[in-house]
C-alpha cells in the first residue's frame, strides 16, 4: 500500500489538491509510526517476532521508502528521461523553502534540490552556484551531461504581481 499511497500523494499534489495530499501523508507517516509496516505477514506488523530478514536489510525498509520516495517525486514532479531530469515542483501553499538533506539520484549523479518559493514563476535557477538557463515559468531540464557527479540545484521563484 505504501508504494501505491505514495503515488495517490503525487497525484493529488501535481492538481494542486493539497489538502487531501496533507491527509495522504499523514496516513503514511501514521502507519510507519505505529509500526503497521513492520511486517506484512505477521498481524500487519503488529507482531515484531516474525520479522524477515533479507540482505541485512527487513522488509520495511524497502517497502515503506516506495510511498515516501513517491512524495518526494511528487513535491518535485520528479520526470527522468534518457537524457534530461525535468522537475515541476508543486509544495505546498504555506511552505516558502525547502532544502532536501537527501539527494535525487539520476543516472550516476546525485542532485540535492532547494526551491525558494515567493511567487508563482520560475524567475531563477542555478546549479553548483552558477545561472541555468534551462527552465520556463513552471519547470526546469537538468540536462545530464552538464550536471557534475555531485550537483546542488536551486530553484527560485519570484513575485507575479
Amino acid at each position: 500500500w505504501m508504494g501505491l499511497g505514495g503515488l495517490d500523494v503525487w497525484s493529488h499534489l501535481i492538481v494542486a489538491d493539497y489538502e487531501r495530499a496533507e491527509v495522504l501523508i499523514r496516513l503514511l507517516v501514521d502507519m510507519q509510526k505505529n509500526h503497521y509496516l513492520q511486517d506484512r505477514v505477521e498481524k500487519f506488523g503488529k507482531d515484531k517476532t516474525g520479522m524477515a530478514k533479507t540482505s541485512g536489510c527487513d522488509y520495511p525498509a524497502r517497502h515503506a521508502v516506495g510511498g515516501f520516495g513517491n512524495v518526494l517525486r511528487g513535491l518535485f514532479d520528479i520526470q527522468p528521461t534518457a537524457k534530461s531530469l525535468r522537475l515541476r515542483p508543486h509544495l505546498f501553499p504555506d511552505i516558502e523553502e525547502i532544502n532536501l538533506k537527501v539527494s535525487v539520484y539520476f543516472g550516476a549523479k546525485q542532485v540535492y534540490l532547494r526551491v525558494v518559493k515567493n511567487g508563482m514563476n520560475i524567475k531563477r535557477v542555478t546549479v553548483n552556484g552558477k545561472d541555468y538557463e534551462n527552465h520556463i515559468n513552471d519547470r526546469v531540464e537538468l540536462d545530464y551531461e552538464e550536471l557534475s557527479p555531485i550537483s546542488e540545484v536551486s530553484i527560485y521563484y519570484g513575485g507575479d504581481r
